[in-house]
């Protein structure tokens, strides 16, 4: 069953491509995952699951209407009302890219922030959706997003929008980094950095992993490519990663 998650975390991630075997293949050899079909009713989407069976992500293939769309992680949040919750992402500045659908225990929407990053909002009234594991091996461990400019002006929409909390840490190096909480959480779940002046806000998700370096290694192997090498930090090793059909994610252990 899906774990206990919050209004305004992390709900759940999924990535589209082109040729979806050839990712399919790529995550199941790095991480283990193992895909259940859901067919020709819901497009062929992919659950990715944990050899135990519990779910993890998603692998979408690219609609027929847009078959070229790069391949991109797509990141969702909980909501209590999803109706609500797209009318104030648009109207705080956001844009909706796909109007509410309703599958029944599962009511979704995508948008794009003022920046332009593509996000997900979840209205989730029960069943089997969601993350149903966390902070462990080829499970989510940590989220990032990263824009240009101000980190707390880049928040600002979120804050708003998901009622997250701010706060800022020391870091080794004297300087500070802006983490944020979700509203009924203590921990924090993401970390937000400023990127080089035009590239493109994204949020990345990072899975868990026995040993980055290794993983990386893995990667390459399998046809993927390294987009931040193996890099320390106080708490853990981090890389950030592409798969052959260019969607980027992290790894750190």
């Amino acid at each position: 069953m899906t774990a206990a998650i919050s209004q305004g975390a992390p709900f759940w991630a999924d990535a589209n491509a082109a040729d979806i075997a050839g990712d399919q293949d790529f995550y199941t050899g790095l991480f283990g995952w193992t895909p259940e079909d859901l067919g020709p009713e819901m497009g062929h989407y992919r659950v990715m699951s944990l050899p135990d069976g519990r779910h993890v992500a998603g692998l979408a293939p690219n609609r027929p209407e847009s078959p070229d769309s790069p391949a991109v992680w797509t990141l969702s949040f909980k909501v209590a009302d999803c109706a609500a919750s797209t009318t104030l992402a648009r109207d705080l500045g956001g844009s909706v890219v796909m109007g509410i659908t309703d599958l029944g225990d599962l009511t979704f929407s995508l948008v794009e922030d003022p920046q332009g990053e593509m996000f997900g909002i979840v209205e989730h009234g029960g069943g089997d959706f969601g993350f149903q594991a966390s902070h462990e091996r080829s499970a989510p461990v940590w989220f990032s997003y990263g824009a240009p400019g101000d980190p707390v002006d880049a928040m600002r929409y979120y804050i708003d929008l998901f009622g997250w909390r701010s706060r800022s840490s020391p870091m080794p190096d004297g300087g500070t980094i802006l983490e944020m909480t979700a509203p009924e959480e203590s921990g924090a779940f993401c970390s937000v950095r400023t990127v080089a002046a035009g590239e493109s806000p994204h949020w990345t998700v990072f899975w868990g992993a026995e040993s980055v370096p290794r993983t990386v290694d893995r990667a390459v192997a399998l046809g993927g490519s390294v987009v931040v090498p193996a890099s320390p930090s106080p708490a853990s090793t981090w890389a950030v990663l592409a798969s052959p059909a260019g969607s980027v994610f992290g790894v750190m252990d």
